[in-house]
């Protein structure tokens, strides 16, 4: 994929992803950066880091907010200063990934190459694992979409020290047949809807309070 792509808006709803084929310098001109963000990109050492970095924000800007309004709260949950606005980002290799909303938001994209039935254990309670592997059908899909999920409601609930088999349960699975019904997700004593797209090299999942 190149350049960025709008791929899912509805009502306040904005999903973006952003293809990175741009070097940094060349990223850098497409966004505007705090002083805060300058020393966060100053911390990283990788250049796929820093273009991850960047062109996340460089999104938010086509998405028609203005980075320079992001602060973060004490445990790094990013948010956008005077809106009533959410804000959530992640990136994976060649990926960045932008979800914005009237309300809290949660957002991962994860690449589908990673192994995550090996890992399975240690995200998944033996219940979960238990009724993964009973579908069977898309399982590697399926590990995938329930890490990525558990990684974007830790990051919806900002508070950070959450245990992703004691404190986030999967309440109801993905079916990557029908990817409009989404799938639920329990964080502390929250239920979650959990929206999903997946393609042929990565997975993303966003995620916002039920009801």
């Amino acid at each position: 994929m190149q350049s960025d792509q709008i791929i899912h808006s509805s009502g306040s709803l904005q999903i973006g992803i952003w293809g990175i084929s741009q070097q940094r310098d060349e990223l850098m001109t497409l966004t505007s950066l705090t002083p805060v963000d300058l020393d966060r990109l100053a911390t990283f050492k990788q250049k796929e880091r820093q273009c991850q970095f960047l062109a996340a924000r460089a999104l938010l800007t086509r998405m028609g907010h203005d980075p320079c309004n992001i602060s973060y709260n004490e445990q790094g949950k990013p948010f956008l200063r005077d809106t009533s606005t959410g804000v959530s980002f992640s990136h994976a290799h060649t990926y960045a990934a932008v979800a914005v909303a009237d309300r809290n938001i949660g957002i991962d994209i994860e690449m589908r190459s990673r192994t995550f039935d090996r890992i399975a254990d240690r995200y998944l309670s033996q219940d979960e694992l238990s009724k993964a592997q009973h579908i069977r059908t898309h399982l590697p899909e399926i590990l995938a979409l329930a890490w990525s999920g558990k990684e974007a409601a830790y990051k919806w609930d900002g508070a950070g020290g959450l245990d992703f088999r004691k404190d986030l349960h999967i309440q109801s699975w993905p079916d990557p047949k029908q990817p409009e019904n989404g799938f639920l997700i329990r964080c502390r004593d929250h239920l979650l809807q959990a929206g999903f797209i997946s393609r042929e090299d990565f997975v993303l999942v966003y995620v916002t309070k039920y009801g």
